[in-house]
């Protein structure tokens, strides 16, 4: 689905957030594709924040303040697709 490594990335999943909300609801049940739509957005937050918290707790290990600070712009791309994906799984679901 979408990596979260680099900015090109990022940009697509603030257009995937974008092009959801222009998806108007006029249905009043949720339809499958709809439903795996979300699913699979909330997988992929869920993924991420898994590898993000490697990426947490691998901070503690180094004293090189180059690593820091690469480590914690990889956590802030993370926490930018994580509330992406659930912004746009929210933006569907409405």
């Amino acid at each position: 689905m979408l990596r979260w490594h680099g900015k090109s990335n990022e940009i697509r999943a603030r257009k995937l957030a974008v092009d959801m909300s222009a998806n108007l609801r006029l249905r009043s049940r949720m339809d499958d594709d709809t439903h795996e739509l979300i699913v699979r957005l909330c997988a992929r937050a869920g993924i991420v924040m898994e590898d993000a918290s490697v990426i947490a707790l691998s901070v503690a290990r180094s004293r090189d303040d180059a690593i820091l600070e690469s480590e914690l712009e990889k956590l802030t791309l993370a926490v930018e697709l994580i509330k992406t994906c659930i912004e746009a799984a929210s933006k569907v679901a409405r």
